[in-house]
């Protein structure tokens, strides 16, 4: 009787569902969209949006003054994700790139990892949800 009780306990509790607030700074422009994707594991981190557990865009408009533009994703679980994002300037939805792959537009990862000779990797970006509101800070390289 006692493990019945606790077997409907534990399917009974529930599940974490967070949001992450993420601030995004060194903008290029006052008003536009930003282009997110959010991994849960490392296959097809950071270009492959179709690997993403999420994706979407985020619209800002930053008042005079304002260097910070700011937007959610809700109902993420605990676990351990990583972000990535850039400034879709052109407003086509993709990462334009020059001929050699690197980025015309502004881009950044969590963690704000270092870019050497190439993209971000997982391992660099990830980072763990396990509050209700998780804050993330990004800052975007031209």
């Amino acid at each position: 009787m006692k493990a019945l009780a606790l077997v409907t306990t534990l399917i009974a509790m529930p599940t974490l569902a967070a949001e992450l607030r993420v601030e995004v700074e060194n903008l290029t422009g006052r008003s536009g969209q930003i282009a997110y994707a959010l991994f849960d594991n490392k296959k097809g981190f950071p270009s492959e949006k179709e690997h993403a557990l999420r994706k979407d865009f985020a619209r800002f408009d930053l008042k005079e003054g304002e260097s910070v533009a700011r937007f959610s994703i809700n109902d993420v679980k605990a676990g351990e994700y990583a972000l990535v994002i850039f400034e879709d300037l052109n407003g086509d939805g993709a990462l334009n790139k020059n001929f050699l792959g690197i980025p015309r537009e502004p881009a950044g990862a969590s963690n704000n990892p270092k870019y050497r000779f190439g993209p971000p990797n997982y391992d660099e970006s990830k980072f763990t949800v396990h509050e209700e509101i998780h804050p993330l800070n990004v800052r975007m390289v031209k």
